[in-house]
């Protein structure tokens, strides 16, 4: 499989369009089309911007026998609310993330099994 073909398979997976990948690493559409059917190859600098926008490395995109990224190891639940955070600008980041500490710190919507774990932990 070409890097191209690993890029757009990535790209779909992570239900991000061209449109948006080409935004997140600062080049055009087209652009990203020709990555995609192996016209063009990015330099050096955009792949490091591919590689933390499709969150895989070089291995994934390179190597003949590929291994799913960490992230495909979370529950699809996990994975639609990692994406969802990934679409928000860094104060709607900053917004939810204090709004999860708020509900743990309530207590009343921690998993039992976490609470038993905080017990042990103290």
């Amino acid at each position: 499989m070409s890097i191209g073909t690993r890029m757009k398979e990535r790209r779909e997976e992570l239900g991000i369009t061209q449109t948006k990948l080409a935004e997140m690493i600062g080049v055009t559409k087209g652009a990203v089309g020709n990555y995609e059917t192996d016209a063009n190859s990015p330099k050096a600098s955009i792949m490091y911007k591919v590689f933390a926008a499709l969150q895989c490395d070089a291995n994934y995109l390179y190597q003949d026998e590929l291994s799913k990224p960490e992230s495909d190891m979370l529950p699809s639940e996990e994975r639609a609310m990692l994406r969802l955070f990934r679409q928000l600008n860094e104060e709607g980041k900053e917004k939810l993330t204090d709004y999860a500490d708020d509900l743990v710190q309530s207590g009343k919507y921690i998993k039992s099994s976490e609470i038993q774990m905080d017990r042990k932990e103290a």
